[in-house]
């Protein structure tokens, strides 16, 4: 009987390793895949019913979500136009999840040259077909860097500029639209938003995704061109002097503007990681 019960021994031993990699495994990726899905359910799925709302109402600008992350005292980042990181990697996941929603993802371009992002949705795994487009809003004619990440780019300008195809080698499709100016930023010339999205509109993008940097979220608000806001709350705080939100002022005798509140998530519970808690607001028309 000895050889049967060294067998049994050893198969016992077997299962329970195997019993010890399912735990494993569930405590790593199947949280992971339930904060998926949760997002898919209440963040995703809520979004493409109200992009699909929009389109109905035959609106001439497309859907507008204003998402961004920021801590508690208020900080996009640690310096003026430098990359921090805020948000945590489940926060990540959640924005990417968001990107994959939209058909434009916008940044200014000081962000667009200061953060080089891909501005995609690789970590949602969305097919490159369905993959958002990048745009950068631009009214100083700025070049991207010629390491730019983005395949995929709409190039919002004050004026016509030409384009030399090794500024930015890695761009595969560039798109130049030329928008009135009206304004500025002391010395600077503002983008007619409103020209800006319609035109947009006009070349397919019928939802659109704004992630920063601060000025041009408070063109935005000011220019009241949004339908809803996704912030992202993680818990920190950055010391002065740190890049605010914005100031946000507008024309007239108007002080505050009220916001529905729709989701608020918060980050899966895990041991020593940081828990960001996101905010979805519907403006109220």
């Amino acid at each position: 009987h000895a050889p049967f019960f060294a067998f049994r021994c050893g198969f016992a031993r077997l299962m329970k390793a195997i019993a010890l990699l399912r735990w494993l495994f569930w405590l790593v990726w199947d949280a992971r895949i339930f904060w998926r899905r949760r997002v898919q359910r209440d963040v995703v799925q809520y979004l493409r019913r109200e992009i699909r709302d929009h389109e109905r109402s035959a609106s001439s600008r497309p859907y507008v979500t204003l998402a961004f992350a920021m801590t508690l005292n208020g900080a996009l980042a640690a310096k003026q136009g430098s990359p921090s990181a805020i948000s945590s990697s489940d926060s990540l996941i959640l924005t990417h999840g968001l990107r994959s929603v939209h058909d434009g993802v916008l940044v200014g371009v000081d962000t667009a040259i200061a953060d080089d992002p891909r501005l995609n949705a690789r970590l949602w795994r969305c097919p490159a077909k369905r993959q958002p487009v990048a745009v950068v809003m631009d009214s100083t004619g700025k070049k991207l860097p010629r390491s730019s990440r983005m395949k995929r780019l709409i190039h919002l300008v004050g004026s016509p500029t030409r384009r030399d195809p090794a500024e930015t080698d890695a761009v595969e499709e560039y798109t130049q639209i030329v928008v009135p100016t009206v304004g500025s930023w002391g010395s600077r010339r503002q983008l007619d938003l409103q020209a800006a999205l319609e035109q947009l509109r006009a070349s397919g993008v019928t939802s659109l995704m704004v992630e920063g940097g601060g000025n041009v979220l408070r063109s935005f608000l000011e220019a009241g061109l949004y339908d809803s806001i996704v912030v992202t709350v993680a818990p920190k705080i950055f010391a002065k002097p740190f890049c605010p939100l914005c100031d946000v002022v507008w024309e007239g005798a108007k002080q505050s503007e009220s916001l529905l509140l729709r989701k608020c998530i918060r980050c899966p519970s895990r041991r020593n990681k940081q828990r960001d808690v996101t905010l979805m607001l519907k403006r109220l028309s």
